[in-house]
């Protein structure tokens, strides 16, 4: 199989630093692609968007190299994500739209009504006590969260591998991400 690196991947100068963007680029290729595909829906913007992803981790490679791989994964995702709303932002303030309306719709899927405990919890995902919270979750808990904030799984997909109903998901994520909440608090507390 040929694997194709972005090419500024290629051009880091440091051979360890080159072939470790190789290794982290060879793990999160499919999930980086997978989301911004799934935000952008354009396969060229998807290209793109991949490729300044990781110019912006390369800019990192002393953070990435301390992260666990739970972390790491989720710091890609969170790159990713991020790169995908500007280069929305960009394409509405070109197109003279506001980023109401259409836009808005993409990102639906992404934020919910319990934003202030998943935007406390994604805050946290630098942190060594997140990973230590998320062994303390039930198995079933642990799947939900790893699938849907680490792997960006759909719901669909996640009531798929649980064998539940769609309309569980959103109920399972919910309790499961308070669950989480609780247990960093208390650790916070201590």
């Amino acid at each position: 199989m040929i694997v194709i690196f972005p090419l500024v991947i290629l051009q880091i100068d440091d051979d360890s630093d080159r072939q470790f963007m190789e290794q982290v680029y060879l793990e999160h290729e499919k999930i980086m692609y997978y989301l911004a595909m799934k935000l952008l829906c354009d396969e060229n913007d998807t290209a793109d968007a991949v490729s300044s992803a990781c110019v912006s981790l390369i800019g990192k490679i002393t953070v990435l190299r301390s992260l666990d791989s739970c972390t790491l994964r989720s710091y890609i995702v969170s790159t990713i994500k991020n790169v995908c709303k500007d280069m929305l932002r960009r394409r509405n303030r070109t197109s003279q739209r506001s980023f109401h309306g259409e836009s808005d719709e993409v990102f639906d899927h992404v934020e919910d009504e319990n934003a202030n405990v998943e935007d406390t919890l994604m805050l946290l995902l630098d942190s060594e006590n997140l990973q230590m919270a998320i062994s303390r979750l039930s198995e079933k808990e642990r799947d939900l969260i790893t699938w849907k904030y680490f792997y960006g799984f759909s719901d669909q997909k996640i009531a798929g591998n649980l064998n539940i109903g769609n309309g569980s998901v959103r109920a399972y994520l919910t309790k499961a991400r308070r669950h989480l909440y609780d247990i960093l608090r208390d650790k916070e507390n201590d």
